[in-house]
């Protein structure tokens, strides 16, 4: 049996300092609830919101997971991460375990920054089996397992987070993805988290590899596959769905973006007809 005390000690020895963070619990909140346990999924939860961040570690199996407008497969090394205020939904692939942890945000308010999917490193699914072995084997008191989650965090800021993140980018990402099927002008954008365009501009290409317009159309062009995939709107229903009233301009956009036009997309092997 894995001595719990050594391996965190062993574990912390080998991570870079990343930041200290004071952690501020409030303990008449969930006192006495477990926050981290294993569970199962059977079949498909519509989309939902919840106050608190939410980690999705992958054990066996998988789940099609959408998280704020972007889709991936949670299975093998690959963690999903949910935070707070954040629509997401899921479908099961078959039988599945995952640890899942709801932190309240006060706990691990970074974990807002992250990516939704990450893909983990071994190192990582090691400390993700670790967790495991311990909710299989001891009767952990929620001190533990916040120690245990602070931990996790650490090391998943550590890798998925070299650029400390600026919390207006975040909060321009979540408008866009909260309204990526409207018209949204930059200078609209930069207003709603008190920016210069240009600011905006350099920061979200800093953070997040990319422009505020590509980002939209990215979201866009990914809601128009899955709708196209699902078979059950006409071509024109999708275009205006993802915000466009051209089916031409959608048309041109698709197959720019994806190398075919959304017919050909809707005509492939193996997806519905509507």
């Amino acid at each position: 049996m894995i001595d719990r005390s050594s391996y965190l000690k062993k574990t912390v020895a080998g991570i870079r300092p990343f930041r200290q963070h004071t952690v501020a619990v409030n303990p008449a909140m969930n006192a006495e609830k477990s926050i981290l346990n294993q569970r199962s999924y059977r079949h498909e939860h519509c989309s939902h919101q919840h106050s608190y961040h939410q980690l999705v570690l992958p054990l066996h199996g998988g789940l099609v997971m959408q998280i704020a407008g972007r889709e991936n497969r949670v299975e093998q090394s690959r963690a999903a991460v949910v935070a707070a205020g954040e629509t997401h939904s899921f479908e099961a692939l078959g039988e599945n375990a995952f640890l899942v942890a709801d932190m309240p945000v006060e706990m691990s308010p970074q974990l807002a920054s992250l990516p939704a999917f990450l893909d983990l490193d071994e190192t990582l699914m090691q400390y993700v089996r670790f967790i495991r072995r311990q909710l299989q084997t001891d009767q952990q008191s929620p001190l533990i397992q916040r120690q245990i989650l602070v931990l996790l965090v650490e090391m998943l800021c550590q890798r998925f987070a070299a650029v400390r993140p600026d919390q207006r980018v975040f909060q321009a990402r979540s408008f866009i993805e909260r309204h990526f099927a409207a018209t949204l002008s930059l200078d609209e954008l930069a207003r709603q988290v008190n920016l210069s365009p240009r600011q905006l501009t350099g920061l979200f290409r800093q953070q997040l590899n990319t422009s505020p317009g590509q980002y939209q159309l990215q979201l866009r062009m990914e809601q128009a596959q899955r709708l196209l995939r699902q078979g059950q709107m006409s071509v024109q229903q999708v275009a205006e769905q993802v915000g466009y009233a051209s089916l031409s301009a959608f048309s041109d956009r698709y197959r720019r973006f994806y190398g075919c036009s959304p017919r050909e997309e809707r005509s492939k092997p193996g997806l519905k007809k509507g």
